[in-house]
């Protein structure tokens, strides 16, 4: 079974005023797209468990400008009532590092659709 998952949208807040963002959410983009195949993997265990799951999922991750390691991922709000795929979701998210550092610490909330296709 293949399934659907569609990053709707990035909110970026930084933590140190007078940082400009640079390149950082295309960086963070990227990054979470790199764990598109994992996030997918989570969201088909979801499935195979419920195959009416779906919806979408809203998280906050906070990037170390120190390194661009997402030291922490907060799932804020979720249409899937799963926390094996909540774990699975968060660590897959965990895993992401960005190519360059932001200039600042990163708060983001990203929100992720997820939609069984076929």
């Amino acid at each position: 079974m293949s399934v659907r998952l569609v990053f709707v949208c990035i909110a970026v807040a930084l933590w140190a005023g007078g940082c400009g963002l640079g390149d950082s959410q295309m960086h963070l983009r990227t990054a979470v797209d790199a764990q598109g195949d994992a996030l997918s993997s989570c969201y088909a265990g979801a499935l195979a468990r419920n195959p009416q799951a779906g919806g979408t999922v809203h998280a906050r991750l906070h990037v170390d400008g120190s390194d661009g390691r997402l030291r922490e991922v907060q799932i804020v709000r979720s249409d899937i009532s799963d926390d094996a795929f909540h774990g699975c979701f968060t660590e897959a998210l965990q895993q992401v590092r960005l190519s360059e550092a932001p200039p600042a610490n990163l708060d983001v909330e990203y929100t992720f659709e997820l939609a069984p296709t076929g």
